[in-house]
């Protein structure tokens, strides 16, 4: 069985995407060993915020518009290319307002991250557009723009040893190493513009934002609630345990990338059949591997390697609940994109609504009372009532056959229970 998924096409696709992911999503992971070298454990933690916050409005700014690409143009190229333009152009003029409104902003930390939210929002619509053609390639040239600017701006920031500088250039080369790319797609000759309603696909894309915002809620608000109850430092602390741990989203990402495609053309086998029981497995049987030896290799090296030099038991003791957080995330991946096809886009902003809103309840709570491991604690409860309300919505509308369901669950319940207490073990 593992031989089988290790081969077949949804593996590969979520190896490619996942790697591309580390790129795109996993900046503030691949940029640790680097920027812990130049920046104080308080600016790292500030940085985390600004890349948090990039995550959360890029989608606003272009209308999540994504979503609509990546619905609509899996099935009909010249459809997608179209859709692709369409929200380019809005894009493009809600970039305008933005731009004007900075003006009366100073030029620190939050006015670097708006602009930078901007290239965000074109670089969204782009691979968004790849996606939805197969074009794995150019996939993975646009996601490796974002990762040579950073890198270009770490460089030249080093001298400079200042977050400001790190955030200006990071803006500078990610402009001018994106354009070109998104310049010679829009003039692409092979695909045609093609006449449809624009009206369903926006609906579709903003029904889906309120699910979008509520998601970062639940991944971002707890950087915000720590700053501004337990201060910068405390922020840097949890921002190191929150970086390492994901490495689990990272696979979670390629997972996330590629499970939609395979369920809007393998619907039926997704639904009657053990496919999505077997892959939970193996998801679970790899994420046991990731964090335990992700454990094992930070508590080996922390004394040796510089940005692990803040790397103490509280730190550990966070990991471990944020690790589990994460893999509930991933299993409501599999679940999520079910009501995704159904086109019940509404009802699954409803769920991530409340699971974000018990979240900010849970961590205003928890950090007042134990500090960043509540934080921890409380994302861990999140995502578990999160995926749970998932599971049981999709398993309504749909009706999976019960011994699939029932083994889904108790593969869940083992895998995050074993991992607490190896881990717990380890620290």
């Amino acid at each position: 069985m593992i031989k089988g998924l290790l081969t077949s096409k949804l593996f590969l696709e979520s190896a490619f995407y996942g790697s591309a992911t580390a790129i795109n999503r996993g900046l503030v992971l691949l940029a640790l060993p680097f920027l812990g070298s130049f920046l104080t454990i308080e600016e790292y933690g500030i940085w985390t915020l600004s890349q948090v916050l990039i995550s959360l409005i890029a989608p606003v700014l272009c209308l999540n518009g994504s979503a609509g690409i990546m619905r609509e143009g899996a099935n009909d190229r010249d459809l997608g290319f179209s859709i692709f333009v369409k929200y380019v152009r809005l894009a493009t003029k809600i970039a305008f307002v933005v731009c004007i409104v900075s003006v009366f902003l100073k030029g620190d930390w939050i006015l670097y991250t708006i602009y930078l939210t901007l290239l965000e929002a074109y670089l969204t619509l782009l691979i968004s557009f790849y996606r939805s053609q197969d074009k794995h390639s150019l996939y993975f040239i646009a996601v490796l723009t974002k990762l040579v600017a950073l890198f270009i701006a770490i460089y030249f920031s080093k001298t400079h040893d200042s977050l400001i500088s790190l955030l200006q250039y990071q803006l500078a080369f990610g402009v001018g190493l994106l354009a070109p790319l998104f310049t010679l797609t829009l003039l692409n000759d092979r695909l045609k513009s093609l006449k449809y309603e624009f009206s369903p696909v926006v609906i579709f894309s903003l029904n889906l934002l309120p699910h979008g915002i509520a998601q970062w809620i639940l991944s971002g608000s707890d950087r915000l609630i720590i700053k501004s109850i337990l201060g910068d430092s405390q922020l840097g602390y949890y921002s190191l345990a929150y970086t390492l741990s994901m490495s689990v989203m990272l696979v979670n990402s390629g997972l996330g990338m590629t499970i939609p495609v395979e369920i809007i053309r393998n619907y039926s086998r997704w639904v009657e059949t053990d496919r999505r029981s077997r892959i939970i497995l193996a998801y679970s049987i790899l994420f046991l591997f990731i964090s335990i030896g992700l454990m094992v290799t930070c508590l080996e090296l922390k004394n040796n390697v510089p940005f692990l030099k803040d790397f103490n038991d509280v730190v550990a003791i966070t990991m471990i609940w944020v690790l589990n957080g994460m893999y509930f995330l991933g299993i409501y991946l599999f679940y999520v994109n079910y009501l995704f096809y159904l086109r019940k886009s509404l009802q699954v902003s409803f769920l991530t609504a409340g699971a974000a809103i018990i979240n900010i309840i849970l961590t205003v709570w928890l950090v007042n009372l134990f500090g960043i491991e509540g934080a921890a604690v409380s994302t861990c409860i999140s995502y578990l009532i999160y995926m749970g309300l998932t599971m049981g919505f999709a398993n309504h509308l749909q009706a999976f056959p019960k011994r699939y369901f029932i083994f889904d669950m108790v593969v869940i319940g083992a895998t995050a229970s074993l991992n607490y207490f190896i881990l717990r073990l380890i620290v």
